[in-house]
C-alpha cells in the first residue's frame, strides 16, 4: 500500500503545478475552518464550493441565504478565511 500511495504522490507532482497544490491545501483549510467556526446553522443553508485565485465561492440553498451572507461576509471572512483570501463570491 505505501508503495501505491509513492506512485499516487508521484503522479499528482507531475500533473499538478505548484500553486495548484497550494490552493488545494489552502481549500482544504478553509473548509475545515468553515466546519468548525460557521454557525452550524448557516451551514445547513450555504457550502464552499470553490477556492480560486484566492476567491472563495459560496453556494447557498436559495436568495435569501445569499442576501443573508452578503451582510455576514466580512465576518465570516474573518472566521474561515485566511488572510490571503481577497473576496467571498455568492
Amino acid at each position: 500500500k505505501l508503495k501505491m500511495f509513492k506512485k499516487l504522490k508521484t503522479i499528482i507532482d507531475k500533473i499538478l503545478t505548484k500553486q495548484q497544490k497550494k490552493e488545494i491545501l489552502q481549500f482544504i483549510e478553509i473548509k475545515k475552518r468553515w466546519k468548525n467556526k460557521i454557525d452550524p446553522n448557516i451551514q445547513k443553508q450555504a457550502k464552499i464550493i470553490d477556492f480560486k485565485n484566492r476567491e472563495v465561492t459560496i453556494k447557498t440553498k436559495n436568495s435569501a441565504w445569499r442576501n443573508e451572507l452578503s451582510f455576514l461576509k466580512e465576518e465570516i471572512k474573518k472566521k474561515s478565511l485566511p488572510l490571503t483570501t481577497r473576496l467571498i463570491k455568492l
